[in-house]
């Protein structure tokens, strides 16, 4: 599963070649990834307490 996300997601994200060397990102690249992936959980965990909430709410 992990290898099917790497494969997919870094090709597209080492377009922007000052993220990556040699198709493998790099410091700034994985700085990007960490902080964007930390957000993506944070919203995803907003969204599921949001509905969860608004289930027990009625």
């Amino acid at each position: 599963m992990l290898d099917f996300l790497w494969n997919t997601i870094v090709p597209g994200f080492c377009k922007v070649e000052f993220l990556c060397f040699e198709a493998e990102p790099n410091w700034l690249g994985w700085l990007v990834l960490g902080v964007g992936g930390f957000f993506a959980a944070m919203f995803a965990e907003m969204l599921l307490f949001g509905i969860v909430a608004s289930m027990f709410a009625r």
